[in-house]
């Protein structure tokens, strides 16, 4: 069975790359470029991982974030932020709330991937001692 990845971002062109990228390693991905629909998409795709741009109109990641993170269905759900903005209070509001941190803008798929992966063997090894 190959892994889920949500991928939210609001810019077509990185939406794109993230996908096309994250299916040549054979992820099943979903995602949108709709910041509003995110939380009813997890709910519905449930995931295995949300790779989640920070900065998007309307809504923003964090926001994203807490509503994922608040939900008894999408709680245990790891997010991996991606940034162009790394600033300090961008960081800051990254690390109040569960994350597995975040990947700067621009980045190459394969050390995407390289973190997915390890996150999600964490996660394994986390549900094998529960």
């Amino acid at each position: 069975m190959y892994e889920k990845v949500m991928i939210v971002e609001d810019e077509e062109s990185m939406f794109d790359y993230l996908k096309f990228g994250l299916e040549m390693f054979e992820y099943n991905v979903v995602g949108t470029t709709d910041a509003l629909k995110a939380i009813e998409m997890a709910h519905r795709e449930m995931p295995d991982i949300v790779i989640l741009d920070f900065i998007m109109p309307g809504i923003d990641g964090f926001c994203i974030a807490r509503g994922l993170n608040t939900s008894n269905i999408t709680r245990r759900i790891p997010i991996l932020f991606i940034t162009g903005k790394p600033t300090e209070e961008n960081l800051r509001k990254i690390a109040q709330v569960k994350s597995h941190g975040y990947i700067p803008k621009p980045f190459e798929i394969q050390d995407l991937v390289k973190r997915i992966k390890r996150i999600l063997s964490m996660r394994e090894l986390v549900k094998q001692t529960v």
